[in-house]
C-alpha cells in the first residue's frame, strides 16, 4: 500500500523527515508499514474502507519531552503535518486517526510517567500516556487515600480526556474532566517549551493547586484545539470519602417530569445534589432495543410531526408496565451529610405521587481488600464496562461493530428534555437507525446532556446512513439551540459552522491565533475546524 500523505507533502520530503525523526526515537519507535498504520485507523469508523476514510501517513513514538521537541522542530522544518494523541483510546469520537488524512499520528503512550501525586493537596502531575487503570493502580499500590473521577473506559488518558473535555460521573463538580486540570506544560509547533500558570515561575510551589497565574489565563487554547502538544498536567484530585451510598428515584408517571425538574434543579441549587446523574426512561430502553424497526408504540408516536402530549406518553408507560423515570444518585462525604442529603431528596421528591426510592447499604472506607472485591458499583475503580453498550450482554438481538457519539448539550428543563428527546429520535427515526443511549438525560448544574451512541455495524450502506444521520442531528440540533460539547472527529467542520455569531467571528479568531502560534499548520490540522491557513476554505 502506497503511503498516505497529506496535500503539498510529496514523498522525498516525508521520507527525509521521518529518517530524522528515527535518529531521534529509534528506528523501532517509528511506525510506516501497512500493518502498522492499520493500529492508527478508527476501528469505530463509519467510513471504514471508504476512499474518504482518514488515515494516516505513520506514527512517531517518543520517549520524553526532548524527544517531542525535537520532533516538532523537524516536523514544521519539513512542514509534516503531526495529530497528537495520549493513548488513541477516543473511541466514539476519531480514536487515533487524525482529521485530515495523511497526518503523521504523534503517539505519546511511552510517555506514562506519574510524575507526582501529593496526597496532602490532593493532586497528580502526569504525562499523556498515563492511563486511568495507571493511576489507579498507583494509588493503590501507594496506599494513597485520592479518587480520580473516571469515564466509561478506563484505558484511556486523563490528560487526553480532560482536553477533549470528557466527562466522568460521580460529582458535578469533577465531571467535566477539563476543569479539574489544574497547570500544563506544552510544546509548541517551532519545538519552543512552555508552561501555564503559576508553572511559568521556575520551581513554583502552587503550579498545580492554583489553576491561574499572573496575566491571560491561556490554559483553554490547549483544550479542543491544535495550538501545541501537551506533555504534562496536574490534576485535582478527589480524597477519599468517609462513606457513600446510592438511591434510586422511581417516578411512574411521564408527566411528572415537570414537577420533578424544578425540585431537582433547587436540590442542586442548594448544595444537597452534588452528583451528575441520568435521567432514564426504561420503558424507552426497551424500545430502541427490542421494538426497533419494528412498529411497536413508543415508535409510532416518535413517527408525528408534533411532540406527543403527556396524556398520551402516561399511556404508553402505563402499557408498558414501567416507570416512566428513575435517575440513580451517588453521596459521598461524612455519613451523617449523606445520610441527610439523601433524606432531603427523599422528602422533596416525595410530595410527588407516585415516586418511590431504592437505596444501596452505605459503604465505608477505608475499605479492606476483601472488601474492596466484594463492594458493587465501585465507582471509584476504573473498568471496561462502557463497551458492553450495543451488545448483546445490554439486551440487544445483535452485537454493534462499534458506536460514534452525538453529545449535545441542553438547558436542564422539562421542556428542552422532552423535545431534545423526541426530535433526536424523530431523526434517527427518519433514518431508520439504532442507537443505545438516545433516551438518557445527563442532568448536572444548570445543564443537561445526551450522550447519544449511533450503532454501527459492517454493512456500508447502514454506515453511509449513520453519518446522513448524524449532519441531521447537527442540523436539527442548532435550529433548537442545542449544540454539541464535543464531536467526532469526522463531523468537526459540520459542528463548527453552527457556532455562527458573527459571521464566525470565534472561527476567524482562532484562524487568527493559529496563524500566529502554529503558522506552518502542522499540529492536528482541522481539529475543531481550525485548520492552518493553506488548507482553509476560501
Amino acid at each position: 500500500m502506497s503511503t498516505k500523505l497529506p496535500p503539498g507533502l510529496d514523498q522525498g520530503t516525508f521520507d527525509l523527515a521521518i529518517k530524522e525523526m528515527a535518529a531521534v526515537v529509534g528506528s523501532e519507535w517509528v511506525f510506516t508499514s501497512a500493518d502498522d498504520i492499520d493500529l492508527y485507523r478508527d476501528p469505530y469508523s463509519p467510513r471504514r474502507g471508504q476512499p474518504d476514510e482518514s488515515i494516516p501517513s505513520g506514527a512517531v513514538a517518543p520517549d520524553d519531552l526532548e524527544e517531542v521537541q525535537a520532533i516538532m522542530r523537524i516536523a514544521n522544518k519539513h512542514r509534516v503535518p503531526i495529530y497528537p494523541v495520549s493513548t488513541g483510546r477516543n473511541l466514539g469520537y476519531g480514536g487515533a486517526a487524525p482529521v485530515l488524512s495523511g497526518s503523521l499520528v504523534l503517539d505519546l503512550k511511552r510517555m506514562n510517567r506519574i510524575i507526582e501525586v501529593n496526597e496532602e493537596q490532593a493532586y497528580a502531575i502526569v504525562e499523556p500516556g498515563v492511563s486511568y487503570f495507571d493511576l489507579y493502580r498507583y494509588l493503590q499500590d501507594n496506599k494513597i487515600r485520592l479518587w480520580v473521577d473516571f469515564p466509561g473506559p478506563g484505558w484511556g488518558s486523563p490528560m487526553g480526556n480532560a482536553l477533549d473535555r470528557g466527562i466522568g460521573g460521580y460529582r458535578y463538580e469533577t465531571s467535566i474532566h477539563w476543569t479539574q486540570h489544574c497547570g500544563l506544560e506544552a510544546v509548541l509547533a517551532n519545538g519552543d517549551l512552555v508552561r501555564t500558570g503559576m508553572g511559568a515561575m521556575p520551581n513554583a510551589k502552587t503550579w498545580p493547586v492554583f489553576k491561574y497565574g499572573l496575566g491571560p489565563d491561556i490554559d483553554g487554547l490547549f483544550s479542543q484545539s491544535n495550538f501545541g502538544v501537551v506533555t504534562k498536567m496536574g490534576f485535582r484530585m478527589t480524597r477519599e470519602p468517609q462513606a457513600l451510598m446510592s438511591g434510586t428515584v422511581i417516578i411512574s408517571r411521564h408527566s411528572d417530569i415537570h414537577k420533578a425538574i424544578p425540585v431537582l434543579r433547587q436540590l442542586i441549587d442548594q448544595d444537597i445534589l452534588r452528583c451528575a446523574f441520568g435521567l432514564m426512561s426504561p420503558a424507552v430502553e426497551d424500545a430502541y432495543k427490542l421494538d426497533y424497526p419494528e412498529d411497536g408504540p413508543f415508535w409510532k408516536l416518535m413517527e408525528r410531526t408534533e411532540q406527543p402530549s403527556d396524556a398520551e406518553y402516561d399511556a404508553f408507560f402505563t402499557a408498558a408496565g414501567k416507570p416512566a423515570w428513575t435517575a440513580l444518585m451517588t453521596f459521598m462525604g461524612v455519613e451523617e451529610v449523606i445520610l441527610a442529603q439523601w433524606a432531603t431528596v427523599k422528602k422533596w421528591l416525595g410530595v410527588i405521587d407516585g415516586v418511590s426510592f431504592q437505596e444501596m447499604p452505605i459503604t465505608r472506607f477505608p475499605l479492606s481488600e476483601e472488601q474492596r472485591a466484594n463492594t458493587p458499583m465501585k465507582i471509584w475503580e476504573p473498568s471496561l464496562s462502557a463497551f458492553a453498550m450495543g451488545t448483546r450482554v445490554q439486551g440487544w438481538p445483535n452485537a454493534s461493530a462499534g458506536h460514534i457519539f452525538f453529545s449535545p448539550i441542553y438547558p436542564m428543563t422539562s421542556h428542552d428534555i422532552l423535545r431534545a428527546r423526541f426530535e433526536f429520535t424523530h431523526v434517527l427515526r427518519r433514518h431508520k437507525l439504532r442507537t443505545v443511549d438516545a433516551n438518557m438525560a445527563v442532568l448536572a448544574d444548570r445543564y443537561g446532556g445526551i450522550i447519544m451512541g449511533l450503532r454501527l455495524t459492517q454493512d456500508a450502506e447502514e454506515n453511509a446512513r449513520v453519518r446522513a444521520a448524524y449532519l441531521d442531528l447537527v442540523k436539527v440540533g442548532a435550529e433548537l439551540g442545542y449544540a454539541e460539547y464535543r464531536t467526532h472527529a469526522m463531523f468537526m467542520d459540520d459542528v463548527v459552522d453552527t457556532f455562527s455569531f458573527n459571521n464566525h467571528a470565534l472561527l476567524r479568531l482562532t484562524e487568527t491565533l493559529k496563524d500566529a502560534i502554529d503558522p506552518n499548520g502542522i499540529i492536528s490540522a482541522g481539529r475543531y475546524g481550525v485548520w492552518p491557513k493553506y488548507l482553509r476554505k476560501s
